[in-house]
């Protein structure tokens, strides 16, 4: 894990409520990175990650469904892009199997980890 992202575990772990990476070219390496942060990150409060207009594909997606299993209280907002679109029904069975409750509209997909802290 690179600087910022033991930035952003102590920020986290330190009762960092809101972090919005919108139309910052993220990209799936970059949800790779986010999802190590999230798997080593232990939220003192409810966080909302907003990752709207990036540049993420079904593996990054994938990749941070899988991290928020761990988490708690934590909701990420991520955009259906033309990538993600067709792909709307596979990521919500991703997310139930990992215990991930989802919500999607036609331009937001809402991921919701487990609740208890």
């Amino acid at each position: 894990m690179h600087v910022l992202g033991a930035a952003l575990v102590h920020w986290i772990n330190h009762g960092l409520r809101g972090l919005r990476l919108s139309d910052v070219g993220l990209d799936d390496s970059g949800a790779a990175v986010l999802a190590t942060v999230l798997r080593h990150a232990s939220n003192t409060a409810p966080l909302t990650l907003s990752l709207v207009d990036n540049n993420l594909s079904l593996v990054g997606v994938i990749d941070l469904l899988a991290s928020l299993a761990s988490c708690t209280c934590v909701r990420a907002e991520i955009e259906v892009s033309e990538t993600l679109q067709g792909h709307m029904d596979e990521l919500v069975a991703v997310a139930t199997n990992v215990g991930i409750k989802a919500i999607c509209d036609d331009d937001v997909f809402e991921f919701y980890s487990p609740l208890a802290i």
